[in-house]
């Protein structure tokens, strides 16, 4: 996932924009076309064979475990205000 382990270096990946009326920041994803590549053969941590060994395994392992608490919590609150929407009368 993290390309940085095999010396790419991606900038240009996200916008932060503020809010002039509350002050707090928001981060926006830009598109693939803004994103600059940057390739640093100095920075190189792992080698491009183990790399995609590394990713290869991470495909392979995604999904296998169960969803987090802090999702599974996001989740059902989604649920929950879905149902509250909801109303039943009676016959």
């Amino acid at each position: 996932k993290n390309e940085k382990y095999i010396g790419t270096w991606n900038w240009r990946k996200s916008k932060v924009v503020r809010n002039p009326m509350t002050g707090k920041k928001k981060k926006f994803a830009r598109p693939e076309k803004d994103i600059i590549p940057i390739y640093r053969e100095d920075l190189i941590i792992i080698n491009k064979e183990l790399w995609e060994k590394a990713q290869k395994r991470w495909h392979e392992l995604k999904g296998t475990w169960p969803v987090t608490r802090k999702n599974e919590a996001f989740i059902s609150k989604k649920v929950m205000s879905i149902q509250a929407l909801t109303i039943c009368f009676p016959d």
